[in-house]
């Protein structure tokens, strides 16, 4: 699958709005905020993914990986936060976790099933 190589950056920029509008959102709210080990997994998931959009930024192959695991990690926290913040939450939040997810789920298709993060191939010029 071909790809446009700055639709990754895109997206990665993208990821990175929405999840600055998440920590914001939750901040306003003290009932959504992680406590305990979820608190632990939640700087798990901020250094994870912060490491793997700076490798996927500089095409790193291995970052796909970090990210799919902070991505796991990520749908663990909206599994535990539903559990029992979602009468609390508004419907931004469910918006924020929604276009988190899908955004998310096309950064991983992207470097997982396209060539966005293979080298450059060097132009060949022949001379006669």
């Amino acid at each position: 699958m071909a790809s446009n190589p700055k639709l990754l950056d895109r997206l990665i920029l993208a990821d990175l709005a929405l999840a600055v509008a998440s920590i914001v959102t939750s901040s306003a709210s003290p009932a959504q905020r992680p406590h305990g080990a979820a608190f632990l997994l939640w700087l798990g998931v901020c250094a994870a993914t912060v490491l793997a959009w700076i490798g996927l930024a500089w095409r790193y192959r291995p970052a796909r990986v970090v990210y799919a695991a902070a991505w796991l990690g990520y749908l663990a926290l909206v599994a535990l936060r539903a559990g029992g913040a979602a009468s609390t939450a508004s419907p931004f939040d469910g918006v924020l976790d929604l276009a988190t997810g899908l955004v998310g789920g096309m950064i991983l298709a992207v470097s997982f099933f396209s060539d966005a993060l293979a080298p450059a191939r060097p132009r060949v010029t022949v001379q006669a």
